[in-house]
C-alpha cells in the first residue's frame, strides 16, 4: 500500500513539473527567437551602412563617371577640371 502511494506522489510531481515547463518554455523560445531576429536585422542594417558585402557593387562600369587623378594629392577630380579642386595642381596635361 505504501509503495503505490509513494509511486503516485513521484509520478504526480513529475507530471506537475512537466506541465509547468510546457507552459513556460515556449515563451523563452519565442523570446530568444525574437531577439535573434532583431539582432540579425540590426547587423544586416550595419552591413548595408558599411558598404555591403557585395563585391560587384564596386566594379567600375560604363555608368561610372570618368575622373582624373591628381598627381600631388591623389584625389579624384572630374575629367573636365583643369585644376585639382583640393590642392589646386594643374591637371591640363594629365589624361
Amino acid at each position: 500500500m505504501y509503495g503505490s502511494d509513494a509511486l503516485f506522489v513521484i509520478v504526480s510531481v513529475i507530471i506537475t513539473i512537466s506541465g509547468i515547463l510546457a507552459i513556460f518554455i515556449p515563451f523563452w523560445i519565442f523570446r530568444i527567437r525574437n531577439e535573434i531576429i532583431k539582432t540579425n536585422k540590426l547587423l544586416t542594417r550595419l552591413i548595408e551602412l558599411n558598404g555591403g558585402i557585395n563585391p560587384d557593387h564596386y566594379i567600375i562600369d560604363s555608368s561610372t563617371k570618368p575622373t582624373k587623378q591628381c598627381p600631388k594629392c591623389g584625389k579624384a577630380n572630374k575629367k573636365t577640371d583643369s585644376a585639382c579642386i583640393y590642392c589646386g595642381t594643374n591637371l591640363q596635361n594629365i589624361l
